[in-house]
């Protein structure tokens, strides 16, 4: 009887962990739904910007809930196999697998590889020995339990110092956040000192990488589970002052990275999928398209999807205040801020992004 309890508990576990990822899903979809067809603000906005009369919009309405629907009834039987692939053994070696977050992380996966179960729980296995392997659920109980201050967590990093002597880059924009209430990244690549980060020993590199990634997943997985959204940063690049003998740098940054998987046994990107909800690529320069060649095949699919290039300085400007607002968007980049947008370890936390109490 004891063991016939404990069957039941346990499927009534993994019945509750499938419902809580079908309904993330069914959220998701309705608020992108709303969002492109243009009805979060009201009827008569959308007549008016789309000119459509009131029979149209319902039928326009009944369409997508309809197709809401199917798309649900198939997601069951992938949620179904995902779990069935992955076991509860497997599940239950990390945080990611456990509780309260492995709903999110599996519609992560499920989202980040297409809803193919199959695929979806190799990755997912993948990732679970990656963490392990790598201590990443011990870094993040350092960052629950507060031992590194917030104000300066990625400073305190192993390797941050070696990194940011190379890098121009922000973790989380000091300024603020998206109009969505997205985390904002921006990195101005060709500012980079690439010869001094790839000279950085491939233990410190890979210490640092380890503790950068599992940052940017927990002040996501803390969104989340304060609100029950699923965030992605908006990531920025702004290629002003690109040269073309930059380009060469690329191979290097190939080789660097085929090694680096090596490594780790994996991809690591693809252990943290829809990290990103949008990727933006500003000030490209006439022969970015010869970089991209050489970059694509190291970015996921789902990843390499939602990259938007802008060559002109007043398009890329327009397509960054879409999503966020002038004060918040540093004025080398059209916007209006002017102080520091980086997180450096006296000004991490101080902007006016820094209301949540994740955010370093």
């Amino acid at each position: 009887p004891r063991q016939m309890e404990d069957e039941d508990t346990v499927a009534a576990q993994l019945a509750r962990e499938k419902d809580k990822v079908l309904y993330l899903l069914s959220q998701r979809l309705r608020f992108q739904s709303l969002e492109e067809t243009g009805w979060m603000q009201n009827g008569c906005a959308s007549r008016k910007r789309f000119g459509y009369s009131s029979e149209q919009n319902l039928y326009i309405c009944s369409f997508v809930c309809v197709y809401v629907c199917l798309f649900m009834l198939c997601c069951v039987w992938q949620v179904d196999a995902f779990i069935a692939d992955v076991g509860e053994e497997m599940f239950a070696t990390s945080v990611a697998g456990r509780e309260q977050l492995r709903p999110v992380w599996m519609l992560r996966f499920l989202i980040g590889f297409k809803w193919k179960p199959k695929e979806c729980a190799e990755k997912f296995k993948a990732m679970l020995k990656y963490r392990a392997a790598f201590g990443c659920d011990a870094i993040r109980a350092r960052f629950e339990a507060g031992e590194l201050p917030q104000s300066s967590w990625p400073s305190k990093f192993p390797g941050y110092r070696e990194h940011h002597e190379g890098y121009t880059c922000s973790f989380d924009l000091c300024s603020g956040r998206t109009k969505t209430e997205d985390p904002i990244s921006i990195e101005r690549t060709p500012k980079f000192d690439f010869e001094k980060l790839f000279a950085i020993d491939p233990n410190t590199q890979d210490d640092y990488l380890t503790h950068a990634l599992e940052y940017h997943f927990f002040l996501l997985d803390q969104i989340y589970l304060k609100t029950g959204k699923l965030a992605g940063y908006v990531k920025i690049f702004d290629l002003d002052g690109s040269r073309m003998k930059q380009v060469s740098i690329l191979n290097q940054w190939r080789k660097h990275s085929a090694k680096q998987a090596e490594r780790h046994g994996c991809s690591i990107l693809e252990c943290y999928p829809e990290c990103y909800a949008k990727i933006l690529i500003v000030n490209a320069p006439s022969f970015f398209a010869i970089a991209w060649k050489i970059i694509k095949p190291f970015v996921p699919p789902r990843t390499a999807d939602k990259v938007k290039v802008e060559s002109n300085s007043n398009k890329g400007k327009e397509a960054m205040l879409e999503g966020i607002e002038s004060h918040v968007l540093p004025a080398f980049l059209g916007g209006e801020y002017t102080g520091e947008w980086r997180m450096l370890p006296e000004v991490a936390g101080a902007g006016a992004g820094a209301g949540l109490d994740e955010e370093g």
